[in-house]
């Protein structure tokens, strides 16, 4: 996965740890709005149709499961990346 990289006169880091969690925040209240939903067989007179609401609704998750290990892949990347410039040697001589 290919990550932003900073200190190149783009995003600032904070700004993008902020978006990233605000987007994680916004997935996992999709996430529970969509198991929230109402969901029962009665609602589907015919059973195939049943079968391919329930294939369709489990297809849903699993990409909301892929954008959440996204999301969380950046935010991880970007920890990484703060602690690394935070740790940074200080440009000057030890004595």
């Amino acid at each position: 996965m290919i990550f932003p990289q900073t200190g190149f006169g783009g995003t600032p880091v904070k700004m993008l740890e902020e978006g990233y969690h605000n987007a994680y925040s916004a997935i996992l209240s999709v996430k529970a709005a969509m198991l929230g939903l109402e969901f029962n067989s009665r609602d589907y007179p015919k059973f195939e149709d049943w079968e391919q609401a329930c294939k369709e609704r489990e297809a849903a998750f699993s990409k909301m499961e892929d954008v959440e290990k996204y999301i969380v892949e950046h935010i991880n990347a970007i920890c990484e990346m703060k602690d690394a410039t935070h740790n940074a040697p200080q440009g000057g001589r030890a004595g």
